[in-house]
């Protein structure tokens, strides 16, 4: 699975993955059926909203995934397009750009709660913050599935090329330590982390995972696939838990005010991550979105 593979490979979760969680959110948030007047009713935009520019970049992002994956389909059923052939180039760093822009503006959206977002997670930098934590994951993300699949389908991993992304996804993890604790200082809020409350271990524990992977490769100069499989993990569960601490953890609506996911929520969530996971490996044994050879 050469570079287009591992491209076709990350565009098929990437499409599925925000397919399946927009159109929950959309369940979620209620009439769902008048979704399609966002992008249409431009005369009713409000402008100074970040869920506006959040809404039109995934809806925009989700059909840039999927035209993405269309030659895998046209090739399934012998179609030739050299229009789309040529327009590849530009589909795909159209869809290396709208994930930049929704992916900071998640991070303008809890700069609206003002003081009722904890100190140590509450900085003007959150935009910046969130883009770097969606670009670690993403490398992690596509190292763990590629080793994944290589495993699950018995195919030879491109083992230079994933030790690459995952030095990249490493590398930034350090980064957004540096910048954060850095920001911290600057703004007189480090010792919020020195008064080991939950929120200080909280955040302690979200600068361990962020650094561990680091540590990792730094120890095994030569990464085995289990370290590279086991990092990618660890990153991932960082980016996860930074959002997760940033939306739930550290936000406080007001006394009296508090939201944890219920246990029917998560078997919903559960459950929608077994439908993408199904429909993900129909589609890889359906169409050729892995590409190259099976290994002996």
């Amino acid at each position: 699975m050469g570079v287009t593979g591992l491209t076709a490979h990350y565009s098929l979760t990437s499409a599925l993955g925000y397919t399946i969680a927009g159109l929950s959110v959309a369940i979620d948030l209620g009439r769902p059926w008048n979704m399609w007047k966002i992008p249409l009713y431009f005369w009713n935009w409000n402008l100074n909203s970040p869920l506006l520019e959040v809404a039109l970049c995934i809806m925009a992002y989700v059909g840039v995934l999927w035209l993405e994956l269309s030659p895998a389909f046209l090739e399934r059923f012998g179609i030739k397009a050299p229009l789309l052939d040529k327009a590849l180039m530009w589909i795909i760093a159209l869809g290396m750009l709208l994930p930049t822009m929704h992916q900071s503006s998640l991070g303008a959206l809890m700069l609206l709660a003002g003081p009722k977002l904890h100190p140590l997670w509450n900085t003007p930098l959150l935009p910046l913050l969130f883009l770097m934590t969606c670009l670690a994951m993403g490398y992690s993300i596509v190292v763990f599935e590629s080793l994944f699949s290589s495993r699950a389908f018995g195919r030879k991993p491109e083992t230079p090329m994933l030790i690459k992304l995952q030095n990249i996804a490493a590398w930034g993890g350090l980064l957004f330590i540096v910048i954060r604790l850095a920001d911290l200082t600057i703004e007189g809020k480090l010792g919020y982390a020195m008064t080991f409350d939950m929120y200080g271990i909280v955040f302690w524990i979200e600068m361990a995972l962020w650094a561990l992977p680091a540590l990792m490769l730094f120890a095994t100069p030569n990464p085995t696939l289990g370290s590279l499989f086991r990092g990618a993990i660890v990153i991932a569960l960082a980016g996860a838990l930074y959002r997760f601490d940033t939306f739930l953890v550290a936000f406080q609506p007001g006394p009296g005010w508090h939201y944890f996911p219920s246990v029917p929520e998560m078997f919903i969530s559960i459950g929608l991550i077994c439908l993408e996971l199904a429909a993900y490996v129909a589609l890889v044994k359906k169409f050729p979105i892995l590409g190259a050879r099976r290994t002996a």
